[in-house]
């Protein structure tokens, strides 16, 4: 662990116990959101990767975009 989250981990420990589990689980929310992120990346990455996702050339996408909006 590195000194700046040694310190932090030194100061939470110093907090009032329900101060303490606030910050617990905003922290644990925040950790599983970025996993979650993680997984649907993993996810996205495998259907490209096997050929399920239709990947569209950005040219065409960015043509039918000006289309849509005229």
């Amino acid at each position: 662990m590195s000194e700046e989250a040694t310190a932090l981990l030194e100061k939470a420990i110093g907090l009032a116990p329900d101060e303490r589990e606030r910050l617990a689980h905003t922290l644990m929310e925040y950790v599983e959101g970025e996993r979650e992120s993680l997984r649907l990346a993993e996810d996205r990455l495998e259907e490209v990767e096997s050929g399920r996702a239709k990947m569209i050339p950005a040219r065409e996408v960015m043509s039918r975009l000006r289309a849509d909006r005229d």
